[in-house]
């Protein structure tokens, strides 16, 4: 419906002004544009969206991409389309604008325009979206079906397909031509920067052969059945050699050789499990390191790092780094009170000096502690394996223990108490701590018998 804009184009031009800043180092001219003849098929099982406005004149709410999509060096998972042919990149347009600019139009911009007129989609369910494929290569898809082109068109004049493509970044549409002729055709097809005027867009010319970046073509013609067009972006060399540094509880740095000479930053992402990667931050060009905050003590993260240009991503830089998690030193221990502390890094020593264990049936086999770091734990066989201490306590009063376990047993055990034999095992009273066979920890007070035992050695 054509009605007077020039108030809303001055607002739209302010806005991209602003936005242009960010986004300045980005060139819409690096993708490299490809006409072919290929297949349309209609989506199945695809999802419709809401809308405000009318058929002839509205504007679909945020749609998700349902990945992470990179289009001008910026990040994007959601896109909002025009009835108009159209679609604004990451935020829901301030208009529908029909009036069609590849170089100056579009609130907000950049835009990717499929076809860009004033047309009528007669019906909302005529335009439906879909994300398939697998993880690392997925293709989102936005149809438009049996579009009038021009709104007084006397029926369906045609039908036509976006596709952003996972990793690569590519922008592709597939068109197909309906029963009725065009009235009235002066569309635009293209993609846009962010910013506005000449060698911010790219405009594809009428025959489909070509695109210009300073003049912006009408297009006056169907396209026929299958045409395809695509713009890609160039794909940089992957970053190599990741290694980690400055490693804390809570943080830690990742450094890496940069190998690209197009890239226009580098992106992060980050995983607990190894499976499942989320966005964490984008460095500038030329980078080579990142500091990581935020994370948690003695969690283990995975690390993707991928050089990025306009649109294209590197295959990923992959590591894998836990954090630390500095146990107390003695300082930080109770300053009162404190009978033992037995690290086990290496010997059976009382760190605090007051009370050494002494290895008992064999010496269990020095392992990694739960931070895998070689040399900080032992391994006992559960047979025949402990620690027994020297020191006697007459008459111990209550007490706190500590004690990091992991077992493989599925029997239960013994973990650490008291007996009024210095060496052997002993049921009898004393605070044991023990483990059943499904792995609960179980304080005990007593255990078969009890029988006034007035003096304790403490066992592990």
């Amino acid at each position: 419906m054509k009605r007077n804009i020039l108030l809303k184009g001055i607002i739209t031009c302010l806005a991209v002004v602003f936005l242009s800043f960010q986004l300045s180092a980005q060139s819409v001219t690096n993708y490299t544009f490809t006409g072919t003849t290929a297949t349309f098929t209609a989506l199945s099982g695809a999802s419709a969206t809401s809308w405000t406005g009318s058929t002839d004149d509205g504007l679909s709410t945020l749609i998700p991409i349902g990945f992470d999509f990179w289009y001008m060096g910026a990040r994007y998972t959601g896109i909002s389309a025009s009835t108009n042919g159209w679609i604004a990149m990451g935020g829901v347009p301030a208009d529908n604008i029909y009036t069609n600019s590849l170089a100056t139009g579009g609130s907000p911009r950049p835009v990717i325009a499929p076809l860009w007129d004033d047309l009528d989609i007669v019906a909302t369910s005529n335009v439906t979206y879909k994300t398939s494929g697998a993880v690392g290569s997925r293709v989102f898809s936005l149809q438009y079906l049996n579009v009038k082109w021009y709104y007084l068109a006397s029926g369906a004049v045609c039908s036509f397909q976006v596709n952003l493509y996972e990793t690569s970044g590519k922008v592709e549409f597939v068109y197909r031509s309906d029963a009725t002729a065009a009235a009235s055709p002066s569309g635009s097809i293209g993609i846009t920067a962010t910013a506005t005027g000449s060698g911010n867009y790219l405009s594809v010319n009428n025959l489909g052969t070509s695109v210009s970046a300073t003049t912006e073509a009408s297009i006056t013609t169907k396209r026929v059945t299958g045409r395809t067009y695509a713009f890609t972006a160039p794909i940089p060399v992957a970053p190599s050699t990741l290694s980690f540094s400055a490693v804390g509880n809570t943080s830690m740095t990742l450094n890496w050789a940069d190998l690209s000479s197009n890239e226009r930053g580098f992106v992060i992402y980050r995983s607990t499990d190894g499976i499942n990667y989320t966005f964490i931050s984008q460095t500038a060009a030329a980078a080579t390191s990142s500091i990581q905050s935020g994370l948690t003590a003695g969690n283990t993260y995975y690390w993707k790092v991928y050089a990025i240009t306009e649109g294209g991503m590197s295959t990923a830089l992959s590591g894998s780094q836990a954090t630390s998690c500095t146990g107390p030193v003695i300082s930080q221990l109770p300053s009162s009170g404190l009978i033992s502390y037995y690290k086990l890094e290496g010997n059976s020593n009382d760190a605090t000096g007051n009370n050494n264990g002494t290895f008992q049936g064999g010496t269990p086999t020095l392992s990694a502690d739960r931070f895998n770091i070689a040399g900080k734990a032992y391994t006992f066989n559960g047979i025949s394996h402990y620690i027994s201490t020297g020191n006697v306590y007459v008459n111990p009063g209550p007490l706190s223990t500590s004690t990091w376990f992991k077992t493989t047993t599925t029997t239960g055990g013994a973990l650490i108490g008291f007996s009024s034999l210095q060496t052997g095992w002993q049921r009898k009273q004393g605070p044991f701590y023990l483990h059943d066979r499904d792995r609960h920890i179980i304080p005990c007070s007593c255990t078969r018998r009890r029988e006034k035992v007035p003096q304790y050695n403490c066992l592990l």
